[in-house]
Formats: C-alpha cells, sequence, structure tokens
C-alpha cells in the first residue's frame, strides 16, 4: 500500500509542475472573469452623450406619448434621448425601414424603434442600434415603452 501511495504522489507531483497544470489552474479561469468583467463594464457604463432616435409608428398613437416617457438626464444635465424623426403610419414600411437603418450607419442617428400597429395589445416593440449591448439604454427605452402602452391600455377601458 505504501508504494501505491509513492507512485500516485510522484504522477500528482509531475503533473502540478507542469506549465499545462499552471495555466488551467491559473491563468484561464482569470482570463474567464477578465472577459466577464469587460462585459459588465461595457454594458453597465454611462452615456456621454444624449441618442438621437427614430419611432416608426404604425400604431399611429404612440410615438408622442413614449416621447414624452422619455425621460432622463446625463451627468452633464442633456437629456439622455432626443426623438429627432417620427414617421406615423409610414405607406412603406420596409423603405422606411432602410431609410432609418442608412441614418444609423451614417451617424444621423443612434437608434430607431419600431412600433407595430397592435403594439398595445402585447406585440413586441422592435428597437435597432448600432450598439445593442448597453443595457441602461435598452431598459429606459422598454420602461418608456411599457408606460405608453399601459396609458393606452388604460385610456381605451375608460
Amino acid at each position: 500500500m505504501r508504494k501505491i501511495w509513492l507512485i500516485i504522489k510522484r504522477e500528482y507531483v509531475t503533473r502540478v509542475r507542469t506549465k499545462a497544470f499552471l495555466w488551467g489552474t491559473i491563468a484561464l479561469p482569470l482570463l474567464t472573469i477578465g472577459v466577464f468583467a469587460f462585459q459588465i463594464i461595457m454594458s453597465t457604463r454611462q452615456l456621454d452623450h444624449t441618442l438621437k432616435l427614430a419611432i416608426l409608428d404604425d400604431n399611429g398613437g404612440l410615438a408622442a406619448s413614449i416621447t414624452r416617457r422619455l425621460t432622463g438626464k446625463l451627468p452633464s444635465g442633456e437629456p439622455t434621448f432626443q426623438v429627432v424623426k417620427t414617421v406615423s403610419q409610414p405607406a412603406s414600411e420596409e423603405q422606411s425601414r432602410e431609410e432609418l437603418l442608412d441614418q444609423i450607419r451614417k451617424g444621423e442617428l443612434d437608434g430607431y424603434l419600431v412600433v407595430p400597429k397592435d403594439a398595445a395589445s402585447g406585440t413586441a416593440v422592435e428597437f435597432h442600434t448600432k450598439n445593442p449591448g448597453n443595457i441602461t439604454m435598452k431598459g429606459s427605452i422598454n420602461r418608456a415603452v411599457s408606460d405608453a402602452v399601459v396609458a393606452e391600455r388604460l385610456g381605451k377601458w375608460g
């Protein structure tokens, strides 16, 4: 039995002293933690400029309500969001989407919101942006849309 423990100890020590073991037990977990920390930092960082948005409103009435609810201030005191363009019930939704996407590519817009006709009945609202990783921005827009939809539903029910 003593010889078996000596063999186990020798095998263990020879494995622990290899570079691969050190990489596997120290460097790779640190690298993994670093990747997650980078993602968290990038997704929660503060905005430094007002985001220019457009709203493509097939519903016809939610754009104004959403715009009113997009409140929030940057540390500099400027508004977080500025709705620079509202397209209500476009003749060609596909063409309007392409135009807005082109404006995002050019840097004229930071994103656009697509409000479908039956958004008040629970159909999802789409948000398109160049920087989809900003959780703070998405949260503010989701709250504004949700509050606007609730207000419209309550208005219909009296």
